[in-house]
């Protein structure tokens, strides 16, 4: 595995974790964890704010789902045929996404993931993220 693969992996079980935790938060678990039949990454996108939802081409769930799809891949399936590049953006949107999510958590508003996702310094990777996400990607889950 090369380090864009193992960094994905990683991000993907610290959402897991923080998502988990939210969850398990004794005496007032946040209300957008007790949300039925979602992924963690998909609770967490959804719950983070409609800039991470532009940011991802304007659907989080999709995003979510491709994200988790390639993640559950690379952990379970060593000979899977995948494309770098698409890796590659899918850990990066994924580190925003964890991001996003602690800073705000930190700041009590969702003020860090508008900075965040309207920042020319990550404007590059959304335009990246939005393409892939038009190009509808195939899951390897059926």
């Amino acid at each position: 595995m090369t380090t864009v693969e193992v960094e994905l992996i990683n991000i993907a079980v610290a959402i897991e974790y923080w998502v988990g935790a939210c969850k398990k938060d004794s005496g007032s678990r946040p209300q957008w964890t007790k949300v039925k039949n979602r992924g963690y990454a998909e609770l967490l996108a959804m719950h983070v704010g409609s800039e991470f939802r532009e940011f991802v081409g304007g659907d989080e769930c999709k995003w979510a789902r491709l994200f988790w799809d390639r993640y559950t891949a690379l952990k379970h399936d060593p000979l899977v045929s995948y494309d770098s590049y698409e890796i590659s953006t899918l850990m990066r949107s994924g580190r925003i996404l964890l991001m996003c999510a602690l800073l705000n958590r930190v700041a009590g508003s969702k003020e860090p993931t508008r900075w965040i996702c309207q920042s020319t310094q990550f404007y590059g990777l959304g335009e990246r993220i939005q393409d892939l996400m038009a190009s509808k990607p195939k899951l390897f889950r059926r």
